[in-house]
């Protein structure tokens, strides 16, 4: 079964808190969600639309500097995403998106960034930034129960029902 809501972690993990989407995917996946979520790293993925193929959800997880204090966490929804695609290091996720769309239906698409503190070569989060990180965590864990929810995932329903814990909100 292919998930129906893909998370991906975008940044290099050797430029300090570019890493961001790395840690936040290797902690995520951690937690026990459902079968049909996936945590996936930008260094797994290739620039092709049958990557997507039968995901209905998209949360894409990265660092993005517009100039705040760091550790300052955004979210965006899938229109302000499109609006704000140059906030990303890697606009072409976008297109990779919206010709996935030729497959089926638009992938919905959200966003979780953090303001940088640094992106020198260190394989460490900076002080500033870790003290945010679990705010950044609450923040994607929102997005990813927000397209289940779209996505209508018997999984996760069927937990619910059974009493099994979910991830920590």
């Amino acid at each position: 079964m292919s998930p129906r809501v893909m998370v991906l972690g975008l940044g290099n993990v050797l430029n300090c808190d570019d890493g961001l989407g790395f840690y936040a995917i290797r902690d995520l996946a951690r937690e026990g969600w459902p079968a049909d979520v996936g945590f996936i790293h930008r260094t797994e993925f290739e620039w092709s639309p049958l990557f997507f193929q039968g995901c209905q959800g998209l949360v894409l997880l990265d660092a993005v500097a517009h100039g705040n204090e760091p550790g300052t966490v955004y979210v965006y929804g899938h229109d302000e995403l499109q609006r704000r695609r140059d906030c990303l290091r890697s606009p072409w996720i976008l297109d990779a998106i919206a010709f996935s769309s030729v497959f089926g239906e638009e992938l919905s698409t959200e966003f979780v960034g953090m303001e940088p503190g640094s992106r020198e070569c260190r394989i460490r989060l900076t002080p500033a930034v870790s003290s945010w990180y679990p705010e950044f965590l609450q923040a994607a864990r929102g997005r990813i129960d927000n397209l289940l929810n779209r996505a209508g995932s018997p999984a996760w329903a069927e937990s619910a029902q059974a009493g099994i814990p979910h991830p920590v909100r």
